[in-house]
């Protein structure tokens, strides 16, 4: 179990997990992951004491199917607000980010709305097919 990693939920459906950066992250040693091993996207948290190698490695070749596109977005500099969506498009929370804290979009739509000017690391699945068939946008709700 990962302290501190706070997972974002409405009727049983994990929607974001939050990783905030300015909390000490207690996962032991080695790695942990957050998202479970079927999850389409691993993400994980390691730590290792000084001194530690990895040994060198690549990963093989695996056919996957996904069918769900997660998204990881770390916050290094700036002020963002993140909204969450259920299916139905009723809001299931609002997550303000601070530098340093990283978010794992899951489930339902997001919006992203920049409070200052902001810096992010964005980590999705590829192959990126292009806007018109990756994105499905949400029509006739305020994005407030």
């Amino acid at each position: 179990m990962v302290e501190n990693v706070i997972h974002i939920r409405k009727a049983g459906i994990t929607y974001a997990l939050l990783i905030r950066g300015d909390k000490s992250v207690h996962c032991g040693w080695g790695p942990l992951f957050v998202t479970a091993p079927e999850e389409p996207l691993q993400v994980g948290l390691s730590r290792y004491s000084r001194g530690h190698i990895i040994k060198p490695h690549r990963h093989r070749p695996i056919r996957r199917e996904i069918t769900r596109t997660y998204e990881v977005i770390h916050l290094e500099q700036g002020d963002v607000l993140v909204r969450l969506f259920d299916d139905s498009r009723e809001r299931v929370a609002e997550v303000r980010l601070s530098p340093g804290d990283t978010i794992v979009l899951i489930e339902g739509y997001h919006s992203l709305e920049f409070l200052d000017d902001s810096v992010l690391l964005e980590v999705k699945q590829g192959p990126y097919p292009g806007k018109e068939l990756d994105k499905e946008y949400m029509e006739g709700v305020p994005e407030k």
